[in-house]
C-alpha cells in the first residue's frame, strides 16, 4: 500500500527536471532535496512527540511518570533482553517499568538520540541502542529492539511457542 508519504516523494521526484536527478543521483543533490521537502505526516509528528517525552522523562530518571503518562496500560515488550531481565515471559505494563527502574539513571546519554517515524511505528537510537514502538492514541502500545543476542524472528517466543 502506497502511504501519503511515500506519493509526495515520488511526485517532487517526478517534478524534477529530467537531466538533473541523472546529474545529481541519490542521496545528495535534487534526489536529496526532494526528500528534504517530504514532511512526516500530523500522526508522525504526534507518535514522535510521545516517544520524546517518555524519553525525555526517562532522562530525568521520572520513570513511573514516564509510564503512567506515555505508556498503554496495554503495552507489550517484545524483546526478550527484557524477558530475560525481568525473568518473565509476560512482559506488560508493570513488568517493564520494573525492568526501567533497574536500568536507568539519570545522567549519561540521552534516551532518544534520533528518531523517525513510519505512520503510527517510531524508530530510535539512543541510550538502549535502536528501538521501535508502536504509538496509538498518544501512549506507546508496544516495543522491539534490535539487540543481536536477544532479538530476532522469535520476537520473544520460546522455541516451543514457535512451533
Amino acid at each position: 500500500m502506497i502511504r501519503l508519504k511515500d506519493l509526495a516523494l515520488l511526485g517532487l521526484i517526478a517534478s524534477l527536471q529530467g537531466g538533473a536527478l541523472a546529474q545529481n543521483g541519490p542521496p545528495g543533490g535534487a534526489v536529496g532535496a526532494a526528500m528534504a521537502q517530504v514532511k512526516d505526516t500530523p500522526e508522525e509528528t504526534a507518535a514522535k512527540a510521545t516517544v520524546e517525552a517518555w524519553g525525555a522523562l526517562l532522562d530525568e530518571g521520572m520513570i513511573d511518570e514516564a509510564f503512567d503518562r506515555y505508556v498503554s496500560k496495554k503495552f507489550v515488550d517484545h524483546s526478550e533482553m527484557a524477558r530475560v531481565m525481568a525473568k518473565t515471559r509476560n512482559l506488560g505494563f508493570s513488568k517493564v517499568k520494573q525492568v526501567f527502574h533497574m536500568m536507568i539513571r539519570p545522567g549519561g546519554p540521552k534516551m532518544v538520540q534520533k528518531i523517525t517515524a513510519d505512520d503510527n511505528m517510531v524508530t530510535i537510537q539512543g541510550r538502549l541502542g535502536q528501538d521501535i514502538f508502536r504509538v496509538e492514541n498518544g501512549k506507546i502500545t508496544d516495543h522491539w529492539d534490535t539487540l543481536g543476542g536477544f532479538a530476532g524472528p522469535s520476537n520473544g517466543a520460546t522455541t516451543a511457542e514457535r512451533r
